[in-house]
């Protein structure tokens, strides 16, 4: 797949493991330089290890954390291009069960 984005540099949320890494890995594989965010530092570091990408280790629910972390990725890749924002949300299970803090802490 073509999708033109060689060069570009890209943020991935939640990027450690499931759907934000497999779009990390596809952005890599495109020519993208990817940096992935999560908020498990260990998991981070082999998870860009393994498409060749950075990380930022973060928990985006802190109110300052989203600022870090985009100012982070700027540093390390010397810009910021694409922003994909795939952080984990409620637990699963029918939306009808969630409260309003399930939904605040998503």
């Amino acid at each position: 797949m073509e999708l033109g984005i060689k060069g570009l540099r890209a943020l991935v949320t939640g990027g450690s493991k499931g759907l934000g890494l497999a779009t990390a890995t596809l952005l890599a594989s495109e020519g993208a330089t990817v940096t992935i965010n999560a908020r498990d530092a260990a998991r981070l570091k082999v998870s860009a290890g393994s498409i060749g990408g950075k990380f930022v280790a973060g928990d985006l629910h802190s109110a300052d954390a989203p600022a870090a972390v985009i100012a982070e990725s700027v540093r390390l890749m010397g810009g910021l291009d694409l922003l994909v924002c795939n952080a984990g949300g409620p637990p699963a299970g029918p939306f009808e069960s969630f409260g309003e803090e399930a939904w605040q802490n998503a």
